[in-house]
């Protein structure tokens, strides 16, 4: 709780700093705030596309995964390598190394 309180107080003495500085201050503490809030949306945003790019590489492996072992499960019961391909969507090189 004190923590807190210190992080408080140290940003109202931080403003109150920039508020009696003169003007060229003031511009430049500005700058540097907007710097700040620019730096933290651009890492949020690369974030949420990393999340976004990671799930979708999870939803298409979990399918790679589906195919193959249709694929097996087919291959195993003797079905012909091109009506498999056909079904999974594999290739030909996929089935045949199964």
């Amino acid at each position: 709780m004190a923590n807190e309180e210190n992080k408080t107080i140290e940003k109202v003495v931080e403003e109150l700093d920039e508020m009696s500085a003169d003007e060229n201050e003031r511009l430049e503490a500005y700058k540097r705030k907007l710097a700040i809030i620019d730096y933290n949306t651009s890492i949020d945003m690369a974030h949420k596309e990393g999340e976004k790019i990671g799930r979708q590489e999870g939803e298409k492996a979990g399918r790679k995964a589906e195919q193959l072992k249709i694929a097996k499960n087919l291959k195993e019961q003797g079905i012909e390598i091109d009506i498999i391909v056909k079904t999974t969507g594999l290739t030909k090189q996929e089935v045949e190394s199964i």
